[in-house]
């Protein structure tokens, strides 16, 4: 959450804020506006620019899209000392098109895209200021009570729909169409799809920019089926059917089950590797049951991987094939659109029985074919009706034992090998202490002589034992 302190930072930071000017800004700069209008201007745009520029970059709160009126901004400076009026300021930014009201966003939206306001780009906010576009924006709803609003910022929104539209041309740069399947979403992909251009947005920053995209920009249409969001792009090269069709159903249908085949793959592939982790561990204990038992479930999880992979295989090529299928269309439909009317395209006109056939025939195998994979999901890793080649696991039981035989002969190899360098060192000593053992009883048995020729001889004798000394090795 944004704190005082990043607040703070901000505007300590801020170019145009010194000390001559603070006063001017953090200050009821409503009182001046008609005997010093100039710096009445200056005070509304510097607020402006700040508004737009610390909801841009998340400072106001958790929305980027969204602001709260001037009574919750003010009580977020009010480590400043100080009251700026920002009432004026909210009075001026519906006027200039920088925010529209949330309560009446959908509305504004349809009387700004019905009088052609919008453009494709955002051109650096100038289509909010251009005198002949002031007019449009007297269709907004004038602001109401300031304490309880809330204001969608639209240069935001702007930007955020020519980042999306940026990455949906570079995704389909290469391609001659922009296939059928890649323009249906369901509300959680388009989101994932979106969050790498777009950044986290809150729930109701998602809310309002997908008003934008449908209601402003004329991009996408939604409908909500079976209580799921679905979001399609439309084409803009040509006119679209401004519907969800019961083919765009079918095709959501078989995304949200190829999705959902792809967590069940991942998730089998998990249990796949720990049943052979476990076979193992019982194997290396020499308990032969229980790991029989992991081998079964692992050989289980394994076939029912292979049906799940094999399902994903058919839905992948249904959908490829579902995409040719609509290239072929609108291959047919460019060749009709120079000599027929649109209605007459939406009628398939010039184009053949057989073709028609196929294409029903294609739709109805589809149907089909999702009815089978959405039983196949509902069996929820039954594995009961599983049949179980049971030599070819006493076969993988026999392999996974002699593995661990041979490790545990490398392991019994390695243990002798150190217990055979111990023993030798133990004797090695051994041989040491008999050493000393010895010199010490030579010098034991050393005696005060009693003659000088008795004292050069054990003289002789203790040098003798002393390079015995100097010669044993050291340990």
């Amino acid at each position: 959450m944004p704190t005082h302190t990043s607040l703070e930072a901000y505007f300590a930071s801020h170019p145009n804020l010194t000390s001559s000017t603070f006063q001017d800004y953090f200050s009821d700069f409503s009182l001046i506006k008609k005997h010093n209008p100039e710096v009445y201007d200056r005070s509304v745009e510097f607020w402006k620019n700040v508004i737009m520029e610390t909801s841009r970059k998340g400072l106001l709160g958790e929305d980027r899209c969204i602001i709260e009126g001037p009574e919750k901004l003010s009580e977020k400076l009010e480590y400043l000392e100080t009251e700026p009026t920002l009432d004026c300021v909210f009075q001026e930014l519906p006027k200039s098109g920088l925010i529209a009201p949330l309560h009446s966003f959908s509305t504004t939206l349809t009387r700004i895209s019905s009088s052609s306001f919008l453009t494709s780009s955002l051109n650096s906010f100038l289509y909010v200021l251009a005198s002949p576009l002031r007019s449009t924006m007297s269709f907004f709803t004038p602001a109401p009570s300031f304490s309880d609003s809330l204001y969608v910022i639209m240069p935001t929104l702007e930007s955020l729909a020519q980042a999306v539209d940026k990455h949906y041309q570079i995704i389909t740069i290469n391609k001659e169409v922009y296939n059928v399947t890649e323009r249906l979403f369901t509300l959680k992909e388009f989101k994932e799809e979106c969050r790498a251009v777009v950044g986290e947005l809150s729930d109701k920053d998602w809310e309002v920019f997908i008003q934008y995209l449908e209601i402003g920009k004329e991009w996408i249409i939604t409908a909500v089926i079976d209580g799921v969001k679905i979001i399609k792009f439309l084409p803009k090269d040509k006119p679209a059917v401004r519907e969800i069709t019961p083919t765009d159903k079918g095709i959501i249908s078989m995304k949200s089950t190829r999705t959902t085949l792809l967590e069940q793959i991942s998730a089998l592939e998990e249990q796949i590797k720990e049943a052979q982790r476990q076979a193992q561990k019982y194997i290396h204990r020499k308990q032969r049951l229980p790991a029989l038992h992991r081998l079964k479930q692992k050989k289980d999880l394994t076939d029912l991987l292979h049906k799940r992979q094999e399902s994903l295989d058919t839905l992948d090529d249904i959908l490829l094939r579902i995409d040719s299928a609509a290239t072929d269309v609108e291959v047919l439909e460019a060749y009709d659109l120079g000599r027929t009317t649109l209605s007459n395209i939406h009628k398939d006109a010039d184009i053949t029985p057989e073709t028609v056939d196929e294409k029903l025939d294609a739709l109805r195998d589809i149907l089909a074919d999702q009815e089978e994979f959405d039983q196949v999901i509902k069996e929820s890793g039954e594995l009961s009706g599983l049949r179980i080649d049971e030599e070819e696991l006493e076969a993988e039981l026999r392999k996974l034992e002699e593995r661990d035989e041979e490790w545990n002969r490398g392991k019994e190899k390695k243990e002798q090998e150190r217990a055979e360098a111990k023993e030798k060192k133990v004797e090695k000593v051994n041989d040491i202490d008999k050493d000393l053992e010895q010199i010490i009883e030579e010098l034991d048995a050393l005696s005060v002589p009693s003659h000088p020729l008795e004292v050069e001889d054990r003289i002789t004798n203790s040098r003798v034992n002393t390079e015995k000394l100097t010669r044993l090795p050291a340990f």
